[in-house]
């Protein structure tokens, strides 16, 4: 009797109920609407079959209301087959990429503004970095970035300073 009853509750905890397989279900339609919208090329690199890939190239295609709906839920059926893990920790390592690099750009230019306001310490670092700025090219770059009257000019050498400030990042490994 014991036997029974150990191999029924082992049926049971490997069974999910409804609800938990309603949510997984959910979310893998979600998975493949967010598939769905992302343009060809960044759908090259994911771990994706050619019948879901045909689908996706068929959804782009579908334009009434209700077909879309229709093929969201097909492209949810056919997630089922999918390996939803693989596709869901490629997705999040290409959006910690972006956000990793939005925080370099936004940094970078939080040390172009410090620069441009006289942060003398970055100024040494940058000429460090590269023996071929001087302290008058590095003096001429901030002045034309901080009010050249030519905008170009202004530009350009508001540029250059992101370039070389975005240099010293990549040679530090940040």
């Amino acid at each position: 009797m014991r036997e029974e009853d150990t191999a029924a509750s082992e049926d049971t905890e490997r069974r999910a109920s409804k609800s938990a397989r309603k949510r997984e279900m959910q979310a893998l339609q979600a998975l493949g609407e967010r598939l769905a919208t992302m343009k060809r090329d960044e759908l090259a690199d994911l771990p994706l079959t050619e019948a879901f890939r045909a689908a996706l190239a068929e959804g782009a295609r579908t334009k009434g209301r209700e077909a879309q709906r229709r093929h969201r839920q097909y492209l949810g059926r056919l997630m089922r087959t999918e390996d939803g893990d693989a596709i869901a920790a490629a997705l999040a390592a290409r959006e910690q990429a972006t956000q990793r690099a939005a925080r370099l750009h936004h940094q970078v230019e939080r040390e172009r503004q410090a620069l441009l306001a006289g942060d003398v310490e970055l100024a040494v670092r940058l000429r460090q970095a590269d023996e071929q700025l001087t302290d008058a090219k590095l003096q001429g770059l901030c002045e034309a970035a901080a009010g050249a009257p030519d905008p170009r000019a202004k530009r350009r050498a508001s540029r250059e300073l992101y370039r070389r400030i975005a240099a010293l990042h990549d040679a530090a490994g940040s």
